[in-house]
């Protein structure tokens, strides 16, 4: 079967918050066409559990993965008050224009947004908790137009600042700066295992 990792709801609030390096911004070439190069997810390879997904390339994605099987997914998970419940292509498009794979990005965003359904996310379509600091996190988080936009944008910003920009290709990195410079997606020591829960 293909590879599943499904995220589990958490009790997210608006009070947590992330680290945003110090461009993040996406040229305008990338915001119009993506990075897109989100590639098939070796054969064998899955993301059965916590440790799988901690520890996978996100720039790979199972050929199992569709926009209609990530809406069922949310059908049968979110809260009824979930902003994203019918948005599966949505998350789709902003895995592949980004280089994800979806269900990392769905994720992400579950986890950021307690399903849709946080303050930062209803009032600013921030998906992904982007610059929304410790001491400041809804007064600092980034503003998108749109939630599409906050979905798909949000996703490339993270991709290019992240995966691109400093080689944090998996969960774990993305917690953990390699470097050791501090490049962390957030200050919550336990972000990872959340992302993949």
């Amino acid at each position: 079967n293909g590879a599943t990792s499904t995220p589990s709801d958490s009790n997210i609030d608006d009070s947590q918050a992330f680290h945003c390096p110090d461009n993040c911004v996406i040229t305008d070439e990338e915001q119009e066409f993506g990075t897109g190069n989100v590639k098939p997810l070796p054969k064998g390879q899955t993301w059965e559990n916590e440790d799988s997904i901690i520890n996978s390339d996100l720039g790979y994605m199972s050929d199992t993965v569709t926009p209609e099987n990530l809406d069922k997914y949310l059908d049968a998970n979110a809260p009824n008050d979930s902003d994203f419940i019918g948005m599966g292509d949505v998350f789709y498009e902003a895995g592949t224009k980004s280089g994800y794979d979806p269900r990392y990005v769905l994720a992400h965003a579950i986890h950021e947004t307690g399903w849709g359904t946080s303050q930062i996310w209803r009032d600013k379509n921030n998906a992904y908790g982007w610059m929304a600091y410790d001491d400041s996190a809804y007064a600092s988080s980034k503003d998108f137009d749109t939630p599409e936009a906050g979905i798909i944008e949000g996703a490339q910003l993270i991709y290019k600042n992240y995966y691109v920009d400093y080689e944090q290709t998996t969960v774990y990195l993305m917690q953990n700066d390699p470097t050791g410079g501090g490049h962390n997606y957030a200050t919550d020591p336990g972000w990872g295992t959340k992302i993949a829960a």
